[in-house]
């Protein structure tokens, strides 16, 4: 699994590095069209100003990044302009549970799937910029450590929330086991749930391998133990749905833990 994704990862950068006007303008394009969808649904629930914060920081930080690059973009910018990718894994993936449709497991996926193309569009967004000034090309250096850093952390943060809030999702809750009117044991799993997320979130501001390899370890365990109170086709669902997300997830934390521009504390601008 791990050599599966290490060669996608070298494909993607590949391509990125071959075509990346190609790569920025069609992720645009369906970052724009998961953005028009939800801009919209801001205006049917008549809030047009969450539409407007939803939808300018991204653009904004599409527009910067390909001018100015990911490196040189100080902290407050960043964080605004990936602010919609982890909201929505956030908050909008745990609204799943309010639908009885049948498919409400797509929301977790589409979360996933769209903080993905957003990230990648601003990695084609920054390699257009270094190859317009120069500092990229045959034999010069790839992303910088610092957008490598940023972008393995949006990545992390999304993909943990989005597995962490879909295994709080009681679906298809037995009578036998965390059954509504057990609140003690409800209250006792929620509770050992917070404690045992907590240093995921920590890690990834606190860049050390430690807490890293302890998301490796505790990410699939987490999700597994989710599973225990769900029927039999509700357990089958969520492991179709999301377990390759708890799989992605669990990559990229392990990708943290040994890559040495996550440990860099002080990094070098440009």
């Amino acid at each position: 699994m791990d050599v599966l994704f290490d060669a996608v990862d070298r494909a993607l950068e590949s391509a990125r590095r071959r075509w990346p006007a190609t790569l920025f303008v069609l992720g645009a394009v369906l970052w724009v069209s998961a953005t028009a969808a939800v801009v919209g649904v801001a205006l049917l629930d008549s809030n047009p100003q969450a539409g407007a914060v939803l939808a300018v920081p991204p653009a904004a930080l599409l527009a910067i990044v390909a001018t100015r690059g990911i490196t040189r973009l100080r902290w407050p910018v960043w964080l605004v302009g990936v602010a919609l990718p982890v909201v929505l894994a956030g908050l909008v993936a745990p609204q799943a549970a309010r639908f009885d449709d049948a498919y409400a497991w797509v929301i977790p996926v589409v979360a996933f799937v769209y903080a993905q193309i957003f990230l990648g569009t601003v990695a084609a967004g920054d390699e257009l910029f270094r190859r317009r000034v120069g500092r990229t090309g045959k034999g010069r250096d790839h992303m910088s450590a610092v957008g490598r850093r940023r972008i393995l952390q949006v990545k992390v943060l999304v993909a943990t929330l989005v597995v962490l809030v879909s295994s709080q999702i009681a679906v298809g809750v037995d009578g036998d086991t965390y059954a509504p009117g057990n609140q003690v044991g409800w209250s006792a799993f929620e509770y050992l749930f917070s404690c045992v997320s907590a240093p995921m979130f920590v890690a990834v501001w606190w860049r050390k391998p430690a807490l890293a390899w302890y998301a490796v370890a505790v990410l699939p365990l987490v999700f597994a133990l989710s599973l225990l109170p769900r029927t039999p086709e509700a357990r089958l669902e969520a492991v179709l749905a999301q377990g390759w997300i708890v799989v992605a997830a669990t990559w990229q934390w392990s990708r943290a833990a040994v890559k040495p521009f996550w440990r860099d504390q002080k990094p070098r601008r440009i």
